[in-house]
């Protein structure tokens, strides 16, 4: 799935959050394989980055997207419908609010968590469907996340980076099983579906985290992985996690 495949299909991505960070990192990764690139954004104009990206490259598609409104959600999808979508990568996710279940605790900024990192990907999913069936690769993937593992969750309290995290942990425990259940149902139908986290990259997201930046990958490592991944991704590990480096993680 690198470039022009033998018989001239040039096969096309979608991602969302493609403004900056690993959105970005895929959109520039995928322009360079020779794929079209369908870059979706909340606010697309105020990313020099993906202007910059589309000026060099004229498959690179630059589109409006919050992931939030079913309105634009709908309007892409029917703009597309007729466009094979051979890989649509869910990225667009917030990390939410530091809280805790103490006083902290604001339903208001648990529902965004969850409206964009949780039901946003399976509504996109849902919605883009169609261009997906008509590929030839039929891929949908999630940026994911370990904390959204039950099995790597602290039984004790431990200090470390997003120990207070609690919406974001609860909205990637969501996206996972949401996903799980999707690739179950997309099985008979040719598509499958990956779930897979970076773990710790150099984005916005992280600046206050608390990593050791020995730890830390740059964009361009993490996503490289990732695409490789997804390059070489099978039926039989639909619906499974695993991280960048295509290593089967624990829920």
């Amino acid at each position: 799935m690198s470039n022009k495949e033998a018989d001239n299909y040039n096969p096309t991505v979608l991602i969302t959050g493609a403004n900056r960070g690993i959105g970005l990192e895929f959109a520039r990764q995928y322009a360079e394989l020779g794929w079209k690139v369908i870059a979706a954004s909340r606010h697309p104009d105020g990313s020099d980055a993906l202007q910059s990206l589309a000026g060099q490259y004229p498959d690179v598609a630059i589109e409006v997207l919050d992931v939030t409104k079913e309105a634009q959600i709908a309007a892409l999808a029917s703009k597309y419908s007729d466009q094979p979508i051979d890989l649509l990568i869910n990225n667009a996710g917030i990390s939410g609010r530091l809280a805790f279940l103490s006083e902290d605790f604001k339903v208001e900024d648990f529902r965004e968590t969850l409206e964009i990192n949780t039901f946003a990907p399976l509504r996109v999913s849902q919605a883009f469907l169609g261009s997906v069936l008509q590929s030839r690769h039929k891929k949908i993937a999630v940026m994911a996340s370990r904390l959204g593992s039950i099995e790597y969750a602290p039984l004790t309290s431990v200090d470390g980076p997003f120990e207070g995290e609690l919406y974001y942990a609860i909205s990637k425990a969501g996206i996972n099983i949401g996903m799980r259940r999707l690739a179950t149902k997309l099985k008979s139908e040719g598509v499958d579906v990956a779930l897979l986290f970076p773990g710790p990259v150099a984005t916005d997201m992280l600046k206050t985290s608390g990593f050791d930046p020995t730890q830390i990958q740059t964009p361009e490592q993490a996503v490289s992985g990732m695409v490789g991944f997804l390059d070489a991704f099978e039926s039989e590990r639909s619906g499974r996690f695993f991280g960048h480096d295509g290593v089967e993680a624990p829920w």
